[in-house]
């Protein structure tokens, strides 16, 4: 089991509701190993959640997109966050999401990226949303 924690006057606290419920799990008095890494910003990553439930209610407004996943995957690669493989069979690319994991990125990384996310969020959606919804999105992560 996997959860996060912060260092509060020498104790760990779980970050959220999520974590605690884990938390929870360890039996009272267990002795339990501890990996300790540097977590990526926790605030701006439920923020860049906030945003992608926020675009998916537009898009999926727009009948574009039913699952948010799907959602967040495509405006992801959208935004150049994918690899690509070439068919062995068809000689064809296969485009493939890359993760977003805390693991699989530096904060400074994921800033990039979600700066290039909204940017093309922006680009391919602003013409279909008032002028308020649009500056509401662009000033998302500033």
């Amino acid at each position: 089991m996997k959860f996060y924690a912060i260092k509060k006057h020498g104790i760990f606290e779980p970050v959220d509701d999520s974590d605690e419920q884990k938390a929870l799990k360890i039996p009272i008095g267990a002795t339990v190993q501890v990996s300790y890494s540097e977590s990526r910003n926790y605030a701006y990553l439920k923020m860049y959640h906030q945003f992608i439930d926020e675009a998916f209610n537009i898009v999926h407004g727009l009948g574009e997109f039913q699952d948010p996943r799907v959602f967040r995957l495509y405006i992801q690669m959208q935004a150049g966050h994918f690899t690509t493989i070439i068919s062995p069979r068809t000689g064809e690319p296969i485009y493939l999401p890359k993760s977003i994991n805390f693991d699989s990125m530096e904060q400074k990384d994921f800033e990039i990226l979600t700066n290039r996310i909204l940017d093309r969020f922006l680009e391919l959606y602003s013409d279909k949303m008032t002028p308020a919804i649009a500056e509401h999105f662009a000033g998302f992560f500033i």
